[in-house]
């Protein structure tokens, strides 16, 4: 069975996790298809200061797919498919600057798998870009967000 969390959620709610750390508090609201698992979810990730991340996944709606990360001073405006993305436009004040990446269209999950080719090589256990414990503290808040829709587990 694929779910919405499981299969779309892990990029968003990585990305949120990589730039900000480990939420205080997740709150979730989606719906289940028929079959009990999670069609769709929008997650609510909180941090101190009134730091926040709002996230969507879907199954069942086509969404941007692309990230948008603002601050007082400015954003930054990564394209779709943003973890594959090729184009983020950074804006402060009238300032605007654009970052092209250099990959591919087919290229979405080269970056990944050059970073396990490498770290294999090196004799790496875990990658240094995203350690063991982010990898688990991104399923857990996955998992407690597949719970609190209710969805089944698979």
């Amino acid at each position: 069975m694929i779910r919405a969390c499981a299969q779309a959620g892990v990029y968003p709610v990585a990305l949120a996790y990589l730039l900000l750390g480990e939420p205080d508090s997740v709150q979730v609201a989606g719906s289940l298809a028929e079959c009990g698992v999670d069609a769709d979810a929008a997650l609510l990730m909180t941090w101190p200061g009134g730091v926040h991340a709002l996230l969507e996944c879907s199954l069942v709606s086509a969404l941007a797919m692309n990230a948008v990360i603002a601050g007082t001073k400015g954003r930054i405006d990564i394209d779709p498919a943003f973890h594959a993305a090729h184009r983020m436009t950074a804006r402060a004040g009238l300032h605007l600057e654009e970052l092209h990446i250099d990959t591919a269209a087919d290229d979405a999950l080269a970056a990944e798998l050059r970073e396990v080719r490498d770290g294999v090589r090196a004799g790496l256990r875990q990658s240094p870009a995203v350690p063991l414990d982010a990898t688990l503290a991104v399923l857990r808040i996955l998992e407690n967000a597949r719970e609190a829709l209710g969805a089944v587990a698979f």
